[in-house]
């Protein structure tokens, strides 16, 4: 176990240490007004990518734990459906850029096309990512997971070389990095596709599972993301790109949960419920405690932290990790936890959730961001990470039976033997 962790977080230490240099160029190449265009930018597409991917990488997990043998087929499928979709999405996008432009504020139409065309290629990471992980092959879903960011760093560390200091520059080097990874993911797929292609049958049941599960993924990502778009729409570039900075400082912590959570989706795959437990809740008391840790030591050096990572004109950025880092370590706990609830395949309970959890974050920046700024959407943020976090606890009670809160947050001296475990 502890070799297989350390493997795959030196994929996300790679991609956290190109990020931080990358977030060190970028804010000193273009400033929090440049900063705040770039993350509108890209959170538009992101948006735009999750509205249209059908959360296929969730079905084929589902699937692949249903029938291993699905996997061949899925491989093939995940790739048309990333080209199609993908498609479908840009011209969406650039339809509703045209009639409601007022929704991208501070955004041209050539930063607009820039980042939606990176959508197709954004989707067949995602859905190469499910495939290779399903099969355990975490050499190539290590590869596939930091190679956008690698390149990213690479082509930012060149324009910045040539003094090449804009928006749009940014926005091409971001394009080239998933145009990359993309063709990665055509790599590691193709030796699938020649075994076998996909059938009515397995279309079937991909539709229908990823429906399932489509539009509880709509919801976590609104919940995630509406902060950026609400403030956007109602704040400056400059205090956008400040409250940017503060996001992106607290979340590369999420790189703990998501190398856990990349192990234990294959970890769960295949065993009875009894043991699924015991191993998610392994996984939640070890996550949970070292993100505290490393939540505590980001806050003790937060201010020398943004004044290296901003520089001059992102100050501002120091107070909001008050209710970052907290948040997301309530965060980090559900994310492991929903693993198990995606193998379960139990979507319509996570949706009616994950509706009440939407409703609340986006009245709470309606409400208190034109009354507070920036410091509404970090208030909200901390305060549906920590319902949230409530709801996944009730969620083990309710789905796996009566649970001490304590042996779902707090860590044992058995967890740390186990942890050393050959598996």
């Amino acid at each position: 176990m502890l070799k297989k962790l350390l493997f795959n977080l030196s994929s996300k230490g790679a991609v956290f240490i190109s990020q931080f240099i990358v977030l060190i160029l970028t804010n000193h190449i273009i400033g929090p007004e440049g900063r705040g265009i770039f993350i509108a930018a890209t959170t538009w597409s992101n948006t735009f990518l999750i509205l249209f991917h059908l959360s296929l990488s969730t079905a084929i997990l589902n699937l692949s734990n249903q029938n291993p043998g699905n996997i061949y087929k899925l491989a093939y499928t995940s790739a048309i459906a990333a080209v199609v979709l993908g498609f479908v999405s840009f011209i969406i996008g650039l339809a509703m850029f045209s009639i409601v432009p007022s929704l991208f504020n501070n955004l041209s139409l050539k930063y607009v096309v820039l980042a939606f065309v990176t959508i197709p290629f954004m989707m067949l990471q995602q859905y190469s990512l499910a495939i290779v992980q399903v099969k355990g092959n975490f050499r190539a879903f290590n590869i596939l997971y930091s190679s956008y960011a690698i390149i990213n760093l690479a082509g930012i560390a060149i324009i910045w070389l040539m003094h090449k200091t804009s928006v749009e520059f940014l926005l091409y080097i971001n394009l080239l990095g998933w145009l990359v990874t993309a063709t990665l993911a055509i790599w590691f797929l193709y030796p699938d596709f020649k075994k076998r292609h996909a059938g009515n049958s397995i279309l079937k049941l991909l539709a229908k599972t990823s429906f399932a599960a489509h539009f509880g993924s709509i919801v976590s990502f609104a919940v995630s993301r509406s902060d950026i778009l609400i403030i956007n729409y109602f704040c400056t570039e400059k205090e956008m790109g400040i409250y940017g900075l503060a996001v992106g400082i607290s979340q590369v912590l999420l790189v703990i949960p998501l190398s856990i959570q990349n192990l234990l989706y294959h970890s769960l795959l295949g065993k009875d419920k009894k043991e699924q437990k015991k191993i998610l809740l392994h996984n939640s008391r070890l996550t949970f405690t070292i993100m505290c840790i490393a939540a505590l030591g980001i806050f003790f050096l937060s201010q020398p932290f943004v004044a290296i990572v901003g520089g001059k004109g992102f100050e501002q950025a120091v107070p909001l990790f008050t209710y970052f880092l907290p948040a997301v370590v309530f965060y980090s706990v559900p994310m492991i936890l929903a693993t198990q609830w995606n193998i379960m395949g139990i979507f319509p309970q996570i949706n009616k959730i994950a509706i009440l959890i939407l409703i609340l974050s986006v009245a709470g920046n309606i409400i208190l961001v034109p009354l507070i700024g920036t410091t509404g959407g970090a208030v909200t943020f901390l305060v549906v990470a920590f319902i949230s976090l409530c709801i996944h606890i009730w969620f083990v009670q309710k789905n796996l039976g009566k649970t001490p809160i304590r042996d779902i947050l707090f860590i044992k001296a058995a967890d740390v033997l186990v942890f050393y475990k050959k598996t």
